[in-house]
């Protein structure tokens, strides 16, 4: 297994728990309130960094025609993360490759 993926070396900072205002933030801290729940997207984006990175994908967007045989293709192979978005006869696809 990876170790980047076991360890990722990020913390979570309780935003509502008495006296965790005042622990040192760095560019791996996030701050989550448990009341609200803000900070959880924060979290989720450092999270999806840090997978992409350990096991080099990259999200790349692409804009297709809604006939284009490469879209079926984009799902059989499971690239496709999030539906597309629709713009006129063209669909907005974020799919996800690794480098090779």
């Amino acid at each position: 297994m990876n170790r980047s993926l076991t360890n990722p070396n990020f913390h979570v900072i309780q935003i509502d728990k008495e006296g965790a205002a005042s622990a040192t933030e760095t560019d791996n801290t996030t701050r989550i309130s448990c009341q609200t729940g803000d900070g959880m997207r924060d979290l989720i984006q450092l999270i999806t960094e840090k997978v992409s990175l350990a096991t080099k994908c990259k999200t790349i967007r692409m804009r297709l025609d809604v006939r284009s045989p490469v879209i079926e293709w984009l799902y059989r192979n499971e690239f496709v993360v999030v539906e597309p978005i629709a713009d006129g006869n063209t669909l907005i696809f974020d799919v996800v490759m690794n480098e090779s």
